[in-house]
């Protein structure tokens, strides 16, 4: 089992002294508390320098131990500390051993960037199981009352192992106050249950009601708490089932007024990235992407893991939808420390991620496991079938195992749930889920799309050497045109250099002129995102005259992702004979067109090609060549 990162904090008791400007706060030591972790005991006073007194459980204080105020009262200034819900907000002054130093980051945010006070000092003294810290308050001029905020640390500043005062409380220097929002924890039905789940052999993620007898035959299962009573979430647990609530992280299912403060008079948890006065929508599940940064998103999210614990007892938590932050890049970090929050207010509880691949590098220390949903099979929203990835999107797949999940089950012990779809427990997809899930090491499942059925699977995935391999090379990828189309003879083969997860290379020459009604994986071609050469290449039936090529590049919400820069280059026959040399027969510089028609020199060839160099393709996503439609000019 992975190491607790934040312990339980069980019991709570804030007292305020009656002593003017002097304020005080208790609070119970952690039951499974660490080296020096437990801070039990704090005091303040304000006499001439103010005086700030750390108890903790063990015999000394250690020398990680950070002392944060808040000097202005304004919880959206200053540092945002992840272990402290509610009281870790606002903070402007740091002291760390005798030096005081002034966050200079941008306002909310956890960047650690803290500038000494020239001058400023705090006097550290330890006796017993006490920490003493006497400030000047005349130089740092702090007003009347302030906030602290203390957290002690293991010795390489890594963890935080307690905070004071925990539970979303205020410790001010004029007593003890409750902050707007306050969030206690409670055990979970399963105090092991972090420790049961690095041994599952097997899960169920099922999100209709009832089928506790069905879900009671898995080691775990991912619930919707709609749908399900806290009676059959206690009958779960007794038959020995780890229960884990869904929540959705970046998207929210119904469009909430909340403080009024977003877009379209809506709650400010919204995002508006077209600027047009309504939230963005997910127009597949009609939700809507919510962002991190928001304080209004962030307590309604803790809120629904509170309320999901306290009144259904489960023992953590899924979390859907972490992709929003890489949709939505500017949240990723603020969706990172949400999940580092979630983490500190429910210790002992799973935290479950679905795919959020972009987090994982810094969340595996705080979490206990990821989902890989859609790993080899899905479903075709635009074909409404069942499908079997791409060969791009399982190469997709085995990249992120080599390069994010492995080192994370490696080094943190994560556990990687496989989910896939299939339309019954025998479609043939279901053998090839189970053993790619199997060769990776991940837990298998597969269901259908809308999650309301459980398959009986009899079968065990048998790990085979032959997923590690790639499976899109351009000779796999290649496309063979039946019929004359977009001006290239039937016969022609279109060669990509390589396909972006799930895309394919035929809808370049699908002669279809207004794409705007094609699901996305019908619509365009997208190469790999990485910074290589990449090309579309076309290579004819038989040697012919051709002028040029028009190029439509792809669109997305209203975007084009044109090239900035590329090049198109032929193969004559005599070239081909001799050496199979390509020759530029056009260059294109600083393009910002969604269209471009490229005319040459009448050229007899065997093949054409589109070509773009590492780092040159649109201003957002440079590092891939997104192409729409190509016609061959003759």
């Amino acid at each position: 089992m992975k190491a607790l990162k934040l312990h339980a904090l069980l019991g709570l008791c804030l007292v305020a002294t009656a002593e003017a400007h002097a304020s005080s706060v208790k609070q119970s030591s952690s039951a499974t508390a660490g080296e020096n972790a437990s801070l039990v005991k704090g005091e303040m006073k304000r006499q001439g320098g103010d005086i700030i007194v750390i108890a903790t459980t063990d015999a000394q204080p250690t020398d990680w131990m950070h002392v944060f105020i808040d000097s202005d009262s304004k919880a959206a200034t200053g540092f945002s500390h992840y272990a402290g819900y509610g009281s870790g907000r606002g903070l402007d002054l740091l002291i760390e051993g005798d030096r005081v130093y002034r966050y200079k980051g941008t306002d909310g945010s956890n960047e650690w960037i803290w500038e000494p006070i020239d001058g400023a000092s705090a006097t550290r003294t330890v006796d017993g199981n006490t920490a003493k810290f006497v400030l000047n308050t005349k130089l740092i001029e702090l007003p009347d009352p302030y906030s602290v905020f203390v957290t002690t640390s293991s010795n390489d500043w890594a963890e935080v192992l307690d905070s004071m005062p925990r539970n979303g409380k205020t410790w001010k220097s004029s007593g003890m106050t409750e902050s707007v929002y306050v969030a206690p924890m409670l055990p979970t039905g399963n105090s092991d249950a972090r420790e049961r789940f690095d041994e599952i052999e097997s899960y169920a993620c099922y999100y209709g009601p009832g089928l506790i007898e069905e879900m009671s035959t898995r080691d775990a299962a991912i619930i919707e708490v709609r749908n399900q009573t806290p009676e059959s979430v206690a009958k779960l647990q007794e038959a020995g089932t780890l229960v884990i609530g869904y929540i959705s992280l970046g998207e929210d299912d119904a469009l909430r007024v909340g403080d009024a403060g977003g877009p379209g008079g809506f709650d400010s948890a919204y995002f508006d990235r077209n600027q047009d006065g309504a939230p963005d929508k997910n127009s597949v599940w009609s939700s809507y992407f919510t962002d991190s940064r928001q304080p209004a998103w962030r307590r309604h999210f803790l809120d629904i893991a509170w309320n999901m614990k306290k009144k259904f007892g489960v023992d953590g938590f899924f979390l859907d939808t972490v992709d929003t932050s890489e949709l939505y890049k500017e949240s990723r970090d603020a969706m990172v420390t949400l999940v580092k929050e979630l983490r500190a207010q429910n210790p002992d509880s799973l935290i479950i991620l679905n795919r959020g691949f972009h987090t994982v590098a810094d969340l595996a220390p705080y979490v206990d496991g990821v989902m890989f949903e859609s790993l080899t099979a899905s479903w075709d929203w635009g074909n409404s079938e069942y499908i079997l990835m791409r060969p791009s999107a399982w190469d997709h797949g085995l990249e992120i195992w080599q390069d994010v999940l492995k080192p994370a089950m490696d080094d943190h012990g994560l556990v990687v749930l496989a989910l896939d779809y299939a339309g019954g427990p025998d479609a043939p997809a279901v053998k090839t889920a189970y053993d790619r899930a199997a060769t990776f090491g991940y837990i298998p499942e597969v269901s259908n799309i809308y999650l309301d059925k459980i398959y009986d699977i009899d079968y065990k995935g048998q790990p085979d050497d032959a997923y590690l391999d790639i499976q899109a090379t351009p000779e796999r990828l290649t496309f063979e045109l039946e019929e004359t189309r977009n001006g290239f003879p039937k016969g022609t083969s279109v060669r990509p250099s390589s396909n972006y997860p799930d895309y394919e290379v035929a809808p370049v020459i699908d002669g279809v002129a207004d794409k705007n009604e094609l699901n996305w994986r019908n619509r365009a071609w997208a190469s790999w995102e990485k910074p290589a050469t990449h090309y579309l290449e076309f290579r004819l039936p038989k040697p012919m005259t051709t002028r040029g090529l028009a190029i439509n590049w792809a669109w997305d919400n209203g975007v084009p992702f044109a090239s900035r820069d590329f090049r198109v280059e032929v193969l004559s026959s005599s070239a081909a004979e001799e050496s199979g040399a390509w020759q530029s027969v056009a260059e294109v510089e600083n393009n910002a067109d969604a269209e471009n028609r490229i005319q040459f020199d009448p050229a007899e060839v065997v093949a054409v090609r589109l070509v773009q160099e590492p780092g040159s393709g649109s201003d957002e996503r440079p590092n891939m060549m997104w192409v729409e439609q190509v016609e061959l000019l003759r």
